[in-house]
């Protein structure tokens, strides 16, 4: 909703990306910023048009880019 009414948000609560699209991996079953993505680019298109991530991590996720 912040977002939508701000035009940017901050989630430090996620970090379920060392999983990919279709297996789980590094204790995570599913990658929610792939999921949260997903499902901002199908229902909201109109709004939406291009998403950043940063990642502080010291490794490269596998949840968010192709393999």
């Amino acid at each position: 909703e912040l977002a939508l009414e701000r035009g940017w948000a901050i989630n430090v609560g996620g970090g379920f990306h060392h999983c990919s699209s279709d297996s789980g991996g590094g204790f995570c079953a599913y990658a929610d910023l792939t999921l949260l993505i997903i499902d901002l680019f199908t229902y909201f298109s109109d709004r939406i048009k291009k998403v950043l991530i940063v990642d502080l991590d010291a490794h490269q996720v596998r949840g968010v880019f192709p393999k």
